[in-house]
């Protein structure tokens, strides 16, 4: 009768490079894509925004948070002059004014773009600089 020896230790270490090691890296290359891609959507709200309110393009702001198993990026928008959240009543409108929903068309690019631009990040051979390593910002 023939046995067979197989050394499972590679795989445990996979499996366990998988559970531990793994959501680092993504969250490492994420973080320089989100960067870009928050800024580039903040780009796209500024220049859709009503021109009879010229305040509004600039009074959006961007954000990113770290997590251990998350990076999350945030564009919003601050109040007017007078403390009014006016952006929200702009996109999505009132009783007496039709919406104006300028943010939609700026984020849509990003459904496309985030997933293969943190996978390019993931990728050692793909010479992308996602993976800046950096903090919060």
């Amino acid at each position: 009768m023939n046995s067979t020896d197989i050394d499972m230790s590679e795989v445990f270490d996979l499996a366990n490079d998988l559970l531990t090691v793994a959501p680092k890296q993504v969250v490492n290359a994420s973080r320089g894509v989100i960067r870009s891609e928050r800024t580039a959507v903040r780009g796209r709200i500024q220049a859709g925004a009503p021109k009879d309110r010229p305040w509004l393009a600039n009074s959006w702001r961007v954000s990113m948070r770290t997590y251990p198993d998350a990076v999350v990026g945030s564009v919003f928008s601050t109040p007017d002059p007078e403390g009014r959240m006016v952006a929200v009543f702009v996109v999505y409108g009132t009783a007496v004014m039709a919406p104006q929903d300028f943010v939609t068309p700026a984020m849509t690019p990003t459904e496309a773009t985030l997933g293969p631009a943190i996978l390019a990040a993931l990728d050692p051979l793909s010479g992308s600089p996602g993976s800046d390593g950096g903090g919060d910002d």
